[in-house]
């Protein structure tokens, strides 16, 4: 059985089925309750972390399970996330309120593959944790959807810089050329070809879908090039 390509594990498969988890969210009732609700389940929840500087030193620990990570983690930065857990078997979910196609399909570029929305039912959130554990795919209706618009955009979407990332979520908070330049410490003249750079690359999207580009992003200000 499929969705949207996805293989997705019958239920006397999922009943076999185990998973060891992290949790990567701030504190708070949202983390205390999907452990629960991920115990309850059989998923054994194997370590918690409440900043994106410590979510490696508890990866040590679970370095074959899956990372559940809340993308409203304080600093949390895709490229330095993908980079430090790279030589392990550790599969990466992003948990968030929404995600926009192309804010999906960079996060491809980094192999974090698979997203569950907090508006998605617990099951969703089970079956997405089991089946990434072992080696499948599920993805719920609406993510499903999402990846299958990622699919469609164009791949010079992937050749994004860090810089032009930057550039990209100043932008499209309405700073000026003049006012990024000042704050990323180069010149209008450099801003303003990024931005044609980032315009080419995304195929003149407008603003609104620039925006939701930017806040699916995960790239943060921080990580410089």
């Amino acid at each position: 059985m499929s969705i949207e390509g996805s293989i997705v594990p019958t239920r006397l498969e999922r009943e076999k089925y185990k998973a060891s988890v992290v949790l990567a969210m701030p504190e708070g009732l949202l983390k205390q309750g999907l452990k629960m609700l991920l115990e309850a389940r059989g998923v054994q929840v194997a370590g918690l972390s409440s900043g994106a500087k410590t979510i490696c030193e508890v990866l040590e620990y679970t370095p074959n399970g899956v990372l559940l990570v809340d993308t409203d983690l304080p600093s949390l930065n895709i490229v330095t996330l993908s980079g430090s857990i790279k030589g392990g078997n550790t599969k990466t979910i992003l948990l968030g309120s929404e995600f926009h196609p192309a804010g999906l399909k960079l996060c491809q570029r980094f192999d974090v593959n698979n997203a569950v929305l907090r508006s998605d039912s617990p099951e969703d959130l089970v079956q997405t944790v089991l089946a990434v554990a072992n080696g499948h795919t599920y993805r719920s209706p609406m993510i499903a959807e999402a990846y299958r618009l990622a699919s469609r955009l164009p791949d010079t979407l992937e050749t994004l810089t860090l810089r032009e990332a930057e550039v990209l979520r100043l932008l499209v908070q309405r700073y000026t050329n003049k006012e990024v330049a000042a704050i990323l410490s180069i010149s209008a003249k450099t801003v303003e070809t990024h931005r044609s750079h980032i315009l080419d690359k995304t195929g003149n999207m407008n603003r609104g879908d620039l925006a939701g580009i930017a806040n699916c992003l995960i790239i943060t200000a921080e990580q410089k090039p």
